[in-house]
């Protein structure tokens, strides 16, 4: 829920020195102790999450599931819940 509001937020233009602008968000969550005991582990299991959003496109949170498996969406623009990738 907070990761679709802040993909929410970071959707609105907003206007710096009388220009319209708009921003584009990837991120990666890693979630403290399903990801990792300590702050290695977990940075890396964010960093995977990371690098597995901007591959998918912007404007999009995902969150590592640990092992090799590929970090699943967790937030998309417009979408109040999380959402799970296609099987």
């Amino acid at each position: 829920a907070i990761a679709s509001k802040v993909l929410g937020v970071c959707q609105e233009p907003f206007v710096l020195n009388g220009q319209t602008l708009k921003m584009g968000l990837s991120a990666g969550l890693a979630l403290f102790p399903q990801h990792g005991s300590d702050y290695e582990e977990l940075a890396r299991h964010a960093d995977a999450a990371l690098y597995a959003a901007k591959r998918g496109g912007r404007m999009q949170v995902r969150c590592n599931r640990g092992q090799d498996a590929e970090p699943e969406v967790v937030a998309l623009p417009g979408s109040p819940a999380p959402v799970l990738p296609d099987a």
